[in-house]
């Protein structure tokens, strides 16, 4: 197979996949990982899999327990390797990186800053309730009755794709002036 971009080599696959975990703060899962690494098409799912796995027998990178999905993280030792060779990626990978670990970053933070969780009322009904914020003090708290599990399911969803312009429209309307009735 021709490659196409400057990810060439395994051994590349592994700096730029060492390059964009130093980039973040905290445990991401494999997913994550995946779509920060690929940026130049020049390799696919299998190759990323074949040299993180490698990373992981080298332990350049951990895995740890996070809730029932697996997070991975760079070790100190994965750290220096990413240091000592991010000069051997081109700047343009090592800005595209910067630039996908950023979006990756905002993603994770949106998702921890949206929450949902429900409770079953007496009658078999839900009580859903969703925020917006982090800690003691939301930006957003709102509980809305959901009559079954399946409309529950959709509230929680649609709220977390949603929870900017749900917000927004709140405050829109209730920051306009109450429209008087003659």
């Amino acid at each position: 197979m021709d490659r196409v971009g400057y990810i060439r080599e395994k051994k590349d696959i592994k700096f730029l996949t060492l390059y964009a975990m130093a980039l973040l703060p905290r445990p991401v899962p494999e997913e994550t990982l995946l779509d920060l690494c690929l940026l130049d098409d020049a390799f696919g799912y299998l190759e990323f899999k074949d040299a993180f796995a490698e990373l992981l027998s080298s332990d350049h990178v951990e895995k740890t327990d996070g809730g029932g999905c697996p997070l991975f993280s760079i070790t100190e030792k994965g750290r220096a390797a990413a240091h000592l060779f991010e000069a051997q990626l081109p700047s343009s990978i090592r800005d595209r990186a910067r630039r996908s670990a950023m979006r990756v970053l905002y993603a994770l933070r949106r998702m921890e800053a949206i929450h949902t969780e429900s409770s079953t009322r007496p009658d078999g009904s839900f009580l859903v309730h969703f925020s917006i914020g982090e800690g003691s003090d939301p930006l957003l708290s709102l509980a809305l009755p959901a009559p079954t599990d399946g409309e529950r399911t959709r509230m929680e969803q649609n709220f977390r794709m949603n929870a900017e312009a749900i917000y927004k429209g709140i405050v829109d309307l209730l920051m306009t002036d109450p429209v008087k009735e003659d």
